[in-house]
């Protein structure tokens, strides 16, 4: 799309922000200070779109996938926790279609209400039948528990930073974010409940395995720019040409985010995520999450 074009879409104010400008991945580089206020805007306008498709990826995945695992056992997890995530599933459910109805609104040939369509997450067939094998075994792998947990406490963060009245949030995008924060506290609640009953029973060796391998994921899939970041670049390259020879600058500044501890605490941190780690504190197996999120120091 040429970089003069107004953008319309019904219901869509595309001269707002959709995201707060100084949470998105390009303010964090030292090269921001060289992009004009449209270019800003607009990197908003992507990284929330991004954000919504990472959204609805992950809570598919907790629908359709993990939550029936755990409820189908309450012999393990209880008939009153097992009732909590049978509400959870339909509040998933609700929510991945408030994030893709968004998206569809904001971009309707990209975003297909029937099919969808994963513009800026890389997520392919094999990416999903991994991801959702490992997700129905979460006894066996309960290091989705912290992964829900982490990732819950972000979205009320975020959604709180949404809904801060100087952000200056397009109406549609604060609307979905104050909505979806009134059913996150009680799925951090539910979260918090899965460490009791089925992380804190586990053996030490095993709950030490475990958060390697959560520490691992995060530092692949949540925390350091990779695929999706360099996507969210190219777009904003792709409408404005008179930033590509900023290219290489600007894509070897998002890699170097990776090992900035400030990137780090703009995502995880004792104010964004804090009961994730205030359990970190407490528990021996999380002594070293600190080298996957560079923002937690184990006190």
């Amino acid at each position: 799309m040429p970089a003069e074009a107004t953008i319309t879409r019904p219901g869509i104010d595309f001269s707002l922000p959709f995201f707060p400008l100084h949470l998105t991945t390009l303010a964090q580089v030292p090269s921001w200070g060289l992009l004009d206020d449209r270019h800003r805007l607009r990197h908003s306008q992507h990284h929330a779109l991004y954000l919504n498709e990472q959204t609805v990826f992950f809570e598919e995945l907790l629908a359709g996938t993990l939550l029936p695992a755990l409820y189908e056992r309450p012999d393990r997890i209880g008939e009153d926790l097992a009732a909590d995530l049978r509400q959870f599933e339909v509040e998933e459910k609700r929510h991945s279609r408030w994030f893709r109805e968004l998206n569809h609104r904001v971009d309707p040939l990209r975003y297909s209400l029937e099919q969808g369509r994963h513009v800026f997450v890389p997520v392919g067939g094999r990416t999903q039948a991994v991801a959702a094998w490992f997700a129905r075994r979460p006894f066996a792998f309960p290091l989705w528990i912290w992964l829900m947990l982490i990732q819950e406490e972000r979205s009320i963060s975020v959604a709180r930073e949404c809904l801060k009245a100087d952000a200056g949030i397009e109406p549609a995008f604060r609307d979905l974010h104050r909505k979806h924060l009134a059913d996150e506290i009680d799925h951090v609640r539910w979260d918090l409940k899965l460490v009791e009953q089925v992380w804190l029973p586990l053996p030490r060796w095993k709950r030490r395995l475990q958060a390697r391998l959560f520490g691992a994921m995060m530092g692949e899939f949540f925390t350091a720019p990779k695929r999706s970041a360099i996507r969210v670049l190219q777009a904003l390259l792709d409408e404005f040409p008179e930033l590509h020879p900023l290219a290489p600058q600007l894509g070897g500044e998002l890699r170097e985010l990776a090992t900035s501890r400030d990137y780090h605490a703009s995502h995880y941190s004792r104010e964004s995520t804090p009961r994730c780690f205030a359990l970190f504190d407490e528990l021996p197996e999380f002594r070293d999450i600190g080298r996957h999120l560079l923002a937690y120091e184990r006190p």
